[in-house]
């Protein structure tokens, strides 16, 4: 029996913060040899990786479109590096409210119109960007995290949009874009 694919929901920044951050990930998988952070866009994820059936993706996209057409604009800041230690290094968000709503709205819309829940939503939602993990050795993350720990690196962004990625032979690919609300501003 064929798996489901695997999908999951994010925001991306925009281009130019996408080549800034991806340009952290390569740096350290050049370096370090921890390469798995590369096979995503640089993103905030709102909903981890979960298997869906190809003939319920109208359904999923159908949700996610009417789900984003409600939200509005919002700016996110990024505010240097933190690290969940022993593997995983990223960029750190400024607290945010509009994004912690947008994260438990989007759950409870999943779960209402498509009865889909993932127990992972019930942890405390922690927004970061990540750009080394999984892969990264061990021996090697004090040396990740000292060169990244006082690096200063502030920039920010409109979330404008929600994105659902799927798996394509180990690398995650933009599925489609579901914008919010034009033109109106939180």
């Amino acid at each position: 029996m064929k798996k489901n694919p695997l999908f999951f929901i994010a925001l991306l920044p925009p281009d130019e913060l996408q080549r800034e951050v991806a340009a952290f990930k390569r740096h350290i998988a050049e370096k370090w040899g921890s390469q798995h952070a590369l096979n995503s866009p640089p993103h905030l994820t709102l909903q981890p990786p979960f298997g869906w059936p190809e003939h319920d993706l109208d359904a999923l996209k159908k949700c996610l479109s009417r789900f984003a057409a409600r939200q509005f604009l919002f700016a996110v800041e990024l505010d240097g590096f933190g690290a969940f230690p022993p593997r995983v290094v990223f960029i750190k968000l400024v607290k945010n409210k509009l994004l912690n709503q947008l994260f438990h709205h989007l759950v409870t819309c999943l779960e209402r119109e498509l009865g889909f829940s993932d127990p992972r939503n019930k942890r405390p939602y922690h927004p970061h960007m990540t750009i080394a993990h999984r892969d990264l050795d061990e021996r090697d993350f004090p040396d990740v995290w000292a060169s990244f720990r006082e690096k200063k690196y502030e920039r920010q962004f409109q979330a404008d949009a929600l994105t659902l990625l799927r798996n394509v032979r180990g690398k995650w690919e933009v599925e489609e874009q579901f914008p919010f609300a034009p033109g109106i501003e939180h």
